[in-house]
């Protein structure tokens, strides 16, 4: 578990945009952190995206219970959800059948069979918005 706290401290430490900094410059990134001749650790982060087949699933139309129009659209690499008439936010992964609008207003939870069919979406506004 220390390394786990430790591991985390040091990507924090670097510049930012070097968390999506190819491994090599990850290192570079954090040899340039520290001047002195400290210890360094090497960390590489993947951002957790969204698989073809669940993407495929999730893709579409969705008519909430209140009327109002939700899509989710876009590139699988790309994905992005609007909400009746609004311009589409980025979509952003938080785990399997669950994300977050780049912009924290929306969160997305799918109900997902075993089979990959996705039959409704639950849908949570932060207060004040949309």
């Amino acid at each position: 578990m220390p390394r786990l706290v430790l591991a985390l401290t040091a990507l924090a430490l670097l510049p930012l945009g070097a968390a999506h900094a190819a491994p090599g410059d990850l290192a570079a990134a954090s040899a340039g952190a520290s001047a002195t001749s400290r210890p360094q650790i090497q960390v590489t982060a993947h951002a957790q995206g969204i698989g073809s087949a669940e993407f495929a699933a999730i893709r579409g139309e969705y008519r909430l219970a209140d009327g109002r129009r939700l899509m989710v659209e876009g590139p699988r690499h790309r994905p992005v959800v609007a909400l009746n008439d609004q311009a589409p936010v980025g979509l952003v992964a938080l785990g399997p059948n669950r994300y977050v609008s780049a912009d924290g207003a929306m969160q997305l939870v799918f109900n997902a069979h075993a089979n990959g069919n996705v039959d409704a979406v639950t849908l949570t506004l932060q207060t004040g918005t949309h």
